[in-house]
C-alpha cells in the first residue's frame, strides 16, 4: 500500500482482520493522559502485541499482524 493510500488508523476486529480506518475526521478517545509508544518499547493489549522502532510499528496477534510506517503498510 502506498503512503497516499494510508489512513490514520487501523482496526483489528475479533476475527483478527486488520482494516485501515479513517480517523482523521475528529479526535477519538483523546485524553490528557494519552501515551506515546517510544522507539524500542512494546505493549500488549487484548492479545495484540506492538513494538515501536524508528522504521515503524509492528503489531501482531497469533499469526496475523501489520507493519506501518510513514512510507508503507503491510499486513499478514
Amino acid at each position: 500500500m502506498s503512503r497516499d493510500e494510508l489512513s490514520k488508523g487501523y482496526y483489528v476486529d475479533q476475527g483478527e482482520i486488520i482494516t485501515p480506518s479513517c480517523f482523521n475526521q475528529g479526535l477519538f478517545n483523546a485524553s490528557a493522559d494519552q501515551k506515546v509508544l517510544d522507539y524500542g518499547r512494546s505493549l500488549t493489549a487484548a492479545g495484540t502485541g506492538c513494538v515501536s522502532r524508528a522504521d515503524g510499528v509492528t503489531c501482531a496477534r497469533a499469526e496475523h499482524g501489520f507493519f506501518v510506517s510513514a512510507q508503507s503498510f503491510k499486513q499478514w
